[in-house]
């Protein structure tokens, strides 16, 4: 589903979708193609393998050579998205003729990539350092909950402010669709003698083809204060309005941290469950355990503790709120677009452009040096940096466009730097890709990169520390961020 709704983003801005599938069934095939995209419907694997388990060199040369089959000729992609736990760098080194960039989605961290992107939406401390041996120098690691691939009826859907959850009088069950253990009847016969009498509604969402549909219909038959629903329409908006939920520790995760909505979970696949342990850490969940090894007392005794703390459910709600807004699909867009930005040495004629993107007013505004700069005094300083042997200045082209600069002024081992974004292309990812890009180009002598930035310039801030920048030191004026590129004895 989270490529589904990386589609949905891409389709919105004209871009066209293939999506290529091994032994999908023939119900989410025809719903992609509902939705819009092309399906390459694949032949399953002969072998079985886990869901984590890497595949042979064979298989995935294979997989390859079956994809290639099955493309039209002489076509290359703009980007390859790869959403695989069993193919890894060979695959996707192998791949690369068939495009311009490859985004791999992981959240494993267990294998080497060949990629230019790589997404991972967990919210795992240090997430971004578990894949520092992974994956190339120059891959842009898009890691976090704001980096969370959920449709845009989230976005829309999202309360203003974090909801009130005092008293909980709606409960909202999510367990998946199939749900093939029965956890949602489980959970829902739990919470039945409770419901009542502490004046709390209960809905139990279902997929059509869930087993255990007639057990809870008949289970909400002799209970009043459980709705069973199947496949309801609006379930962002079910999931806003309810203050306290259950749910199994997958992408549902980050939909109810978009909505603010306190989550308890019980994860019914192994694959569940480092995101669940990692939701509590982040404060934003409670795991309760694993279905399969929780004893059903112990998911009253959460469900209890959790209706009763008003405090609990106040910061899991804050929590979930403040890590996921909902955007997600459209920040990996921006950078999708960005990585294919190019890098070029400034020339005379950049000119024009450098003085416009410096005198534009915000630009200005979060300059140490904020008066209009004339133009006599533009030209002399910009040639000058043209000639000096101690600056490097580099000019970012997409699509044969100007979008920004990157200048490094190099004093012994380190430089410092200074970009600048066409203001048509701010809010756009530009700065940190600029950044990364801008920085492995550096000659080896260089060993670190310092930038001072102003307290209030919060973009530029957020976009030096996505690109691997820390706070050296900081003052009223200003705060040093600094970029180790290599150790000095190198």
């Amino acid at each position: 589903m989270r490529c589904l709704s990386l589609a949905a983003q891409l389709q919105s801005q004209d871009h066209t979708c293939t999506f290529a599938c091994r032994g999908g069934a023939d119900a989410l095939l025809a719903y992609i193609t509902k939705a819009g995209h092309t399906v390459l419907a694949l032949p399953a694997p002969e072998t079985e393998t886990g869901t984590e388990e890497i595949w042979t060199e064979a298989a995935q040369s294979a997989d390859l050579d079956l994809m290639k089959a099955a493309l039209p000729t002489a076509t290359r992609y703009d980007w390859i998205i790869v959403d695989h736990y069993g193919l890894d760098a060979r695959w996707e080194q192998a791949a690369r003729p068939l495009c311009h960039g490859i985004l791999v989605i992981d959240d494993i961290a267990n294998r080497p990539h060949d990629c230019d992107l790589l997404l991972d939406q967990n919210e795992i401390e240090n997430n971004s350092a578990r894949y520092k041996n992974l994956v190339p120098a120059n891959c842009i690691l898009l890691t976090g909950g704001e980096y969370a691939l959920l449709r845009n009826e989230f976005a829309q859907a999202r309360p203003d402010q974090t909801p009130r959850r005092d008293p909980v009088r709606n409960i909202l069950v999510l367990m998946g669709g199939a749900d093939p253990k029965g956890v949602a009847l489980r959970i829902s016969t739990i919470l039945a003698p409770y419901l009542k009498s502490m004046n709390i509604q209960a809905n139990v969402i279902v997929g059509s083809l869930n087993p255990y549909a007639e057990a809870l219909k008949a289970l909400a038959a002799t209970e009043s204060a459980i709705s069973v629903l199947i496949e309801p329409p609006g379930i962002p908006g079910l999931m806003a309005e309810a203050d306290l939920a259950f749910g199994a520790g997958g992408t549902t995760t980050w939909e109810f941290c978009c909505m603010g909505t306190p989550l308890l979970i019980l994860s019914l696949a192994d694959n569940q469950i480092e995101i669940a342990r990692n939701a509590q850490e982040c404060g934003f969940a409670r795991y309760i355990g694993h279905a399969a090894q929780t004893a059903d007392t112990q998911i009253e005794q959460v469900f209890l503790e959790a209706v009763q703390d008003r405090q609990i459910r106040h910061s899991m709600s804050q929590a979930g709120y403040e890590t996921v807004d909902g955007l997600g699909c459209v920040r990996v867009v921006n950078c999708m677009t960005a990585a294919v930005i190019e890098l070029r040495p400034a020339t005379i004629s950049d000119s024009d452009d450098i003085l416009r993107w410096r005198n534009d007013q915000l630009t200005r505004q979060m300059s140490f040096q904020q008066d209009a700069v004339s133009r006599e005094v533009h030209d002399a300083w910009f040639k000058d940096r043209l000639d000096s042997q101690d600056s490097i200045f580099l000019i970012a082209e997409l699509k044969g466009q100007n979008v920004g600069s990157v200048r490094y002024e190099i004093a012994g081992s380190e430089a410092h730097i200074s970009i600048s974004i066409d203001p048509a292309y701010r809010g756009k990812s530009m700065g940190r890709v600029l950044l990364q890009k801008g920085d492995a180009l550096l000659p080896r002598t260089v060993k670190q990169v310092v930038a001072k930035i102003k307290p209030t310039n919060a973009a530029s801030i957020k976009a030096f520390e996505n690109a691997g920048y820390i706070t050296e030191a900081s003052t009223s004026d200003y705060i040093t961020y600094l970029k180790r590129l290599r150790d000095s004895v190198n």
